[in-house]
């Protein structure tokens, strides 16, 4: 009966101590709060509200080192370095002058360990003859953060200048963000009621590691070079515009929306993705791809698709384009990677595209393609319809199913497969020289064929149509061979 009263005593002083240990560290947490900056127990409370308008450059005092108005016309480039602060580029309607604002509304707890000052330089870089501007900062540093803003706004006014905007636009400069998570934003998501609307700004690097990026529709629609690295923010170009120079995407694993881009036909648009999800509108421009187990869904490409780096090979990737318009598609090392393109186009001039594909399993689904067409995979089905003159299609274990669409053969057809199907609809006026192997190299008997409007034995070889040019098949599995039926 006593041994009970003194673990129950026991219990409750233990109670005690929690609620008198809580209470204490509620207590030390309201003192921080009420005294930022100050450590206590190795720990500190910092809250900044902070806001800079900064219309010439300054030095790390924070004090202005010229008494000229920054004027963008003679500027080449702007350097940002930053951490987690957000960027953007925009027309402002609250300045008349160009200017730099720095904001900063970070709350949080860190460390006595860890930096929580904030710190920032605008100069211009030594030797450039004022002609480029760096912008440093230093984000305070925290395990725990309330609310974590840092902001750096290169500000354009919106209504024109005496000389018409000429030291307001950024034709003349090249923006280069270097960040860690902090996310870039490139002009403004909606009409400048005063003025001017885009930013001028016509060329751009920008480099984030986990933030994201975001194009918005009011900027120059006419760029010179961009180029966008993510690991894995999202990446999102939400204008129509045209590239002059060059255009790249790096990404590792990000979902990526492009709305109307266009290149000149002789530069290339490179696009090393990885494991991203890529949208798009329409394309025009060729494009040099390197993507391992991401997705691309395009609906107009005109241009070439090229995947052609035998290092950086394609994994089980996604690939589906509606209409590929005067290109050509070559993907040789397209591994387990599912590939539908609904309809490849000849040139303007005539000239045909072709498509090349060497894959291991997937699939691969081709619709209306005008060109030459070379297909291998070893475990992966292939569906093709195909208005092009000559097709070369060879799996292992893969079936075949073919709609040849045109009526003439340049040189030969050929389709394999050892142990899979081979279905080919062709027309009855095409004419060709049959003649079906086993993968012995051995002509199959004719019973074990199906050729349509041949219901009894055949040769093999036989010509049809008194054709010469070769229709090869290779296979130990069934091969029939229909007529396309004829609309009326």
């Amino acid at each position: 009966m006593a041994g009970g009263k003194v673990k129950k005593g026991f219990t409750d002083y233990l109670v005690i101590l929690f609620f008198l240990i809580i209470a204490a560290f509620l207590t030390i947490v309201v003192i921080m709060l009420f005294s930022p900056f100050k450590t206590i127990l190795g720990l500190q409370y910092f809250a900044y509200d902070y806001e800079e308008y900064h219309y010439n450059v300054i030095n790390s005092n924070n004090v202005d080192v010229s008494t000229t108005n920054l004027d963008f016309s003679n500027i080449q480039e702007i350097n940002v370095n930053c951490d987690y602060a957000q960027v953007q580029v925009m027309r402002f309607v609250k300045v008349d002058d160009i200017s730099i604002r720095i904001q900063n509304w970070t709350k949080g707890f860190a460390t006595s360990g860890q930096d929580t000052s904030f710190d920032y330089d605008i100069y211009y870089k030594e030797g450039s003859n004022n002609r480029i501007i760096n912008i440093d900062i230093h984000e305070p540093e925290g395990f725990v953060y309330f609310n974590k803003s840092v902001k750096i706004d290169i500000l354009i006014p919106s209504v024109l200048n005496d000389e018409g905007d000429n030291g307001y636009a950024l034709e003349n400069t090249t923006l280069n963000v270097n960040s860690t998570s902090g996310n870039i934003y490139i002009g403004s998501n909606a009409t400048v009621s005063r003025g001017e609307s885009d930013i001028g700004l016509n060329s751009f690097n920008l480099k984030t590691l986990t933030g994201s990026i975001v194009v918005f529709p009011y900027i120059e629609e006419n760029l010179t070079n961009v180029f966008l690295k993510s690991e894995t923010g999202n990446i999102d170009i939400r204008s129509d515009v045209y590239i002059s120079n060059s255009f790249q995407i790096n990404a590792s694993n990000s979902m990526i929306d492009l709305n109307s881009i266009t290149m000149p036909t002789d530069k290339v648009i490179t696009m090393n993705i990885n494991n991203s999800k890529i949208f798009a509108d329409d394309i025009t421009g060729n494009i040099d791809l390197t993507l391992r187990s991401g997705y691309i869904e395009f609906y107009n490409l005109n241009g070439s698709l090229i995947s052609n780096n035998a290092v950086d090979q394609m994994d089980s990737a996604n690939i589906r384009i509606n209409k590929i318009n005067e290109g050509n598609v070559s993907l040789p090392y397209a591994n387990n990677s599912s590939i539908r393109i609904n309809e490849v186009t000849s040139t303007s001039n005539g000239t045909k595209g072709q498509v090349y594909i060497h894959a291991t399993g997937g699939e691969i689904q081709l619709g209306s393609v005008d060109g030459e067409s070379w297909i291998e995979t070893t475990s992966g089905n292939v569906t093709m319809s195909t208005n092009s003159n000559d097709i070369s299609i060879k799996t292992t274990t893969g079936k075949i199913n073919v709609t040849y669409n045109s009526s003439t053969i340049d040189n030969e057809l050929n389709f394999e497969s050892t142990t899979g199907d081979i279905n080919v609809n062709i027309k009855s006026n095409l004419a060709y020289y049959l003649e079906v192997y086993n993968t012995n190299n051995e002509l199959r008997s004719t019973g074990s064929l199906f050729v349509e409007y041949y219901d009894k034995e055949f040769a093999n070889p036989m010509s049809v149509n008194n054709g010469t040019k070769h229709f090869t098949v290779i296979s130990n599995a069934s091969v029939s061979i229909n007529l396309i039926k004829e609309s009326a």
